[in-house]
């Protein structure tokens, strides 16, 4: 409960309803042909102590998203003021460049590969983000955690992107640059094989 805000009354609480609603169901025609992704105006901080949590301020991300959808993309890639990729409005990113699985650094893994002193980064450490790099370790694939710049990404062999709605969505395409060629790759396919399989309860 609670009065849905802050109040100056004493006694008084903010409160959150949540509400419960069925999975969204996604065209198979976006697992099996791939999605073009955007590019978002908007800028994360990777000073911002709240960039890498789920919270309920999502408009900015929001906006982007639903500017990305006029335009007839399913996501739009978001990038930290120094032009480093963060992920999608609502999903973290991986490219694959050579056989190798590459993703942009999470919060509370800077130490890790940048050493101490490290910026902070404002990526979400997703979970679905966490089951991808599970899978990339027992399938022997190479992983990289490390920063992404725009090129990396146009010059990828396959990109995709994650989130625990709709789990693994290949891109095919980001603005009017095709990935590749353009269609879904081995590794995506596998990843997305997986992870039905997963949710189905057979991973």
């Amino acid at each position: 409960g609670g009065s849905g805000g802050v109040s100056a009354k004493p006694g008084h609480q903010a409160g959150v309803m949540i509400v419960a609603q069925p999975a969204t169901a996604y065209p198979d025609e976006m697992y099996t042909r791939g999605v073009r992704a955007g590019l978002s105006d908007w800028k994360t901080n990777a000073f911002d102590p709240f960039a890498s949590h789920k919270t309920i301020w999502y408009w900015p991300r929001l906006r982007e998203l639903q500017t990305a959808a006029g335009k007839g993309f399913g996501e739009a890639l978001v990038f930290t003021g120094t032009n480093h990729l963060a992920g999608g409005c609502v999903s973290n990113a991986f490219i694959v460049r050579d056989g190798t699985l590459v993703t942009p650094i999470a919060r509370g893994e800077e130490s890790d590969i940048g050493g101490a002193g490290a910026i902070p980064s404002p990526v979400l450490p997703g979970v679905t983000r966490g089951a991808m790099l599970d899978w990339a370790e027992d399938e022997g694939l190479t992983v990289e955690r490390r920063m992404v710049v725009v090129d990396d990404v146009l010059d990828a062999d396959e990109v995709f992107l994650t989130n625990a709605s709709w789990g693994v969505m290949p891109v095919i395409g980001v603005e009017s640059k095709v990935i590749a060629e353009g269609t879904v790759g081995p590794i995506t396919s596998r990843a997305l094989e997986w992870w039905r399989a997963a949710v189905r309860g057979e991973g």
